[in-house]
């Protein structure tokens, strides 16, 4: 089975941590967390190192500066120490996650530093994707520059010494 939290921070949830420990000791496999990374969990780090966790957080920046325009909170450095310490727990699967957002963080500049600081915490996989209300608005006229970033993406993220991209559907979808 396969059990995936997900919808803002689950961490925050007052029953987390116990319900996340029980789905350990009960030996769940396949338990995939999306979360913003503001509060570090134990039960998370714990279960990346039993290799049990997908972890992915959905940074969307480099930058304080742009990460604080996203989120509209100052947590930049937190998040990105709270995956240092979760890459360091070895054995689970996180990913850093970079959702595009055109006028805000469609830089290549800003896309290099986020797969350069994704290497630089020890996380080796990443996922990408396109904000959602914007693909849907644009979907028949994607101006060119975005398929030239998610080109850049595809095909250099390996020269940032990472492993793997996950293309969410609508970034998928750009590259065919």
């Amino acid at each position: 089975s396969t059990i995936t939290f997900g919808g803002g921070e689950p961490t925050i949830l007052q029953e987390f941590e116990e319900l996340i420990n029980l789905l350990l000791d009960y030996d769940v496999y396949n338990i995939r967390i999306h979360s913003d990374g503001i509060k570090f969990s134990p039960g998370i780090e714990r279960g990346l190192s039993l290799g049990k966790i997908t972890l992915i957080t959905s940074v969307d920046s480099s930058s304080p500066k742009i990460y604080e325009k996203i989120k509209q909170v100052p947590c930049h450095d937190k998040v990105w120490e709270n995956l240092k310490k979760y890459a360091d727990a070895k054995n689970g699967l996180i990913r850093t996650k970079y959702v595009l957002i055109p006028g805000i963080n469609d830089s290549l500049s800003e896309i290099k530093n986020w797969l350069q600081k994704t290497y630089d915490v020890g996380v080796r996989n990443i996922a990408f994707d396109i904000e959602d209300n914007w693909f849907k608005a644009r979907r028949n006229n994607i101006p060119q520059y975005i398929y030239v970033i998610f080109d850049f993406v595809n095909d250099c993220y390996r020269q940032y010494k990472i492993e793997s991209c996950e293309l969410y559907e609508r970034a998928y979808n750009l590259k065919v």
